[in-house]
Formats: C-alpha cells, sequence, structure tokens
C-alpha cells in the first residue's frame, strides 16, 4: 500500500470496526484485519459509511501500532506526509 504514491484526495485513515483501515475513496479501501497480516482490499463503502475517523497519523500509530506493527507505522507514516493538514479534523 505505501509503496505506491496514492494520492486520493479523500483518503483517510480510520477504525473499521475495530481493525485499523484507510479509506481512499467510497470505492476503495484496505484494513487490516488481525495482527501479523498486512493489508487487505475490504468493503469500501462500509468502511466509508461506517469507520470512526482518525485525524492524523500519529493518532493512528498511538492505537495500532503496538498491536498491527510495521504496517500501521508505514500507512501512518504516508498519511502524515501526503495530507500534513489532515489534524485540522480533529478540532471539529
Amino acid at each position: 500500500m505505501t509503496e505506491k504514491r496514492v494520492s486520493f484526495k479523500d483518503a483517510f485513515l480510520c477504525s473499521w470496526d475495530g481493525p485499523p483501515a484507510v479509506s481512499y475513496s467510497p470505492s476503495q479501501a484496505v484494513a487490516i484485519l488481525a495482527p501479523d497480516e498486512f493489508w487487505a482490499p475490504v468493503d469500501a463503502l462500509d468502511v466509508h459509511h461506517t469507520a470512526k475517523v482518525i485525524a492524523t497519523g500519529r493518532q493512528f500509530k498511538k492505537e495500532f501500532a503496538a498491536v498491527y506493527g510495521p504496517p500501521v507505522d508505514s500507512a501512518a507514516d504516508w498519511y502524515d506526509e501526503m495530507y500534513p493538514h489532515q489534524d485540522l479534523l480533529s478540532r471539529y
């Protein structure tokens, strides 16, 4: 996931019924479904409409890195690099 320069303007990090997920659009999303697994495509509409948004990569790491490991770290770093102003979401 993080090796490509994905640049969907509507991407967001989230908690999708527990696991970490990244929604790129209402039609594209990935999640880590269990510890020691990697990102897998999931039901994007469900993620887009039901997941809890996490405003920053730093918050994403804090919530998921201990259990899900390096894939979460790299996704969080990618997100903060691509979307440096997303922390504004946490103010609302």
